[in-house]
């Protein structure tokens, strides 16, 4: 199994698009916070399904 490689991150934001975002608002004198609340929310239950692209006759997937 292959090791995972932990990502240094140059940012604390998570995409570049977040990273524009907040450089807009900061170029537009507005307050805010990254990341600065949790909302809380129920997902009721619910039947999914997901179809893989190439299931192959070994199993794998």
């Amino acid at each position: 199994m292959a090791k995972r490689r932990a990502i240094r991150r140059t940012s604390k934001f998570k995409s570049g698009l977040e990273e524009r975002v907040a450089k807009e608002l900061r170029d537009q004198g507005v307050d805010f916070t990254y990341e600065g609340m949790k909302i809380a929310y129920v997902v009721p239950e619910r039947h999914a399904s997901y179809t893989p692209d190439f299931p192959l006759p070994n199993g794998i997937i």
